[in-house]
């Protein structure tokens, strides 16, 4: 049975020089406590975007086909 729902702690920081900071991230899964990192806010966006590949609609309550994507 595929889950209803997933849960993550979101963190955001910037690293690099001052003059130039790139923002990262990490999505922390409380139930397991496996980290991800991600080098960009577009990655994280992008494996955020999978789930509707992963879990597609009949699975995921929260998936809205007519919902335009950037």
């Amino acid at each position: 049975m595929l889950p209803k729902y997933h849960s993550y702690l979101l963190r955001l920081w910037q690293a690099g020089p001052a003059d130039n900071p790139t923002w990262r991230a990490s999505l922390e899964d409380p139930h397991t406590h496996q980290v991800t990192g991600f080098d960009t806010l577009k990655a994280l966006c992008d494996h955020l975007k999978a789930f509707d590949r992963i879990y597609p609609a009949e699975t995921n309550p929260t998936h809205n086909p007519a919902r335009k994507t950037p």
